[in-house]
């Protein structure tokens, strides 16, 4: 009963159906953004573009909420509103508080410096988009109240902005023909000439679907978690790797890094290893011994040798004998 009451209300804090703040306060050691303060509005001024925004008022939902063997840790993914992914949290039953264990400042040490220059960069993306999608609604919202609006004002500035990229690229190839000796009168002679709006929409179109955003975009946090049998004690993934914390110490410890997607089994029956797959195949190893071996045969297609079988996921029974997949 002790382990669904935390639970639940971990969930309804987590969904901000409680509380704006964080489920069972947390420390941390990353300073989260103040969040802004709400202007206040009545009633009868709100409409479905305010209350229904880009940027939703709704916050997270904690998940993968899994208690130790003994059950005094409980660990839960969750960010407070406004933060991407979803981060590792310990709740200490014993202490009574609440440890945030991976956040960007942490994780950032385990990625290389080019997947966060494209975190950041993808992140001031996804803000200006939803900005712009919360202004469009609002400005279409007045249009068919009879206000005088610019709806094209969005098209207009994103068409200059792709003119001064086109222009750039333009002097850089130039610069570069240049400096192959090529000559520079000609080539000035041979110059496009200004596109049309029709074909600058369509190279608008282009690099909107190059530049639209995908799942690996922005930091992801953690994507799954298992707790051992007997110790207090887990194995959590991120990014495709495997990752050991020690509850009571919050010590994190890199287990895999590799170019595969690995993904957490379970612990061995005595905890002293841990399983784990990848697309098609499955593993065992050892902490102290480094041992690592394959359980599953590879499943072929009849008479394709070279094709193999993609495993979606396992299931063992509590002794490890069995495997269901």
């Amino acid at each position: 009963m002790k382990k669904k009451t935390i639970a639940l209300c971990l969930c309804l804090l987590g969904g901000g159906m409680l509380s704006a703040q964080a489920p069972l306060a947390f420390a941390s050691t990353e300073k989260s953004e103040a969040i802004k303060p709400i202007k206040a509005m009545k009633a009868k001024d709100l409409t479905l573009e305010q209350l229904f925004r880009a940027k939703s008022y709704f916050g997270k939902t904690a998940s993968l909420l899994h208690f130790s063997h003994d059950a005094r840790y409980l660990a839960y993914a969750w960010n407070p509103y406004g933060e991407e992914g979803n981060d590792l949290y310990l709740y200490d039953s014993e202490a009574g508080k609440t440890t945030r264990i991976t956040s960007p400042a942490v994780m950032r040490n385990y990625d290389a410096p080019e997947d966060w220059d494209r975190f950041d960069k993808k992140l001031k993306q996804k803000e200006k988009e939803q900005a712009e999608r919360q202004a469009k609604a609002e400005a279409q919202a007045a249009y068919l109240r009879g206000e005088k609006v610019d709806l094209l004002q969005w098209e207009n500035a994103a068409i200059e902005e792709l003119k001064r990229e086109l222009a750039e690229k333009k002097t850089k190839e130039l610069a570069e023909k240049a400096e192959q000796k090529t000559d520079a009168n000609k080539t000035e002679k041979k110059q496009d000439k200004e596109k049309e709006l029709w074909e600058l929409r369509d190279e608008l179109k282009k690099k909107l679907a190059k530049e639209k955003l995908k799942a690996n975009d922005l930091y992801p946090g953690i994507e799954n978690l298992v707790w051992a049998k007997q110790g207090n004690e887990l194995i959590f993934q991120y990014r495709g790797d495997l990752f050991r914390l020690q509850a009571d110490t919050a010590q994190i410890e890199r287990l895999s890094k590799t170019d595969k997607v690995e993904r957490i089994v379970s612990y061995n029956a005595d905890d002293s290893g841990y399983l784990y797959m990848d697309d098609k195949r499955i593993y065992e190893t050892n902490f102290a011994k480094g041992q690592l071996r394959q359980l599953n045969p590879e499943f072929i297609y009849g008479d394709e040798v070279e094709k193999k079988y993609l495993l979606s996921s396992t299931i063992l029974s509590e002794d490890k004998q069995w495997m269901a997949i």
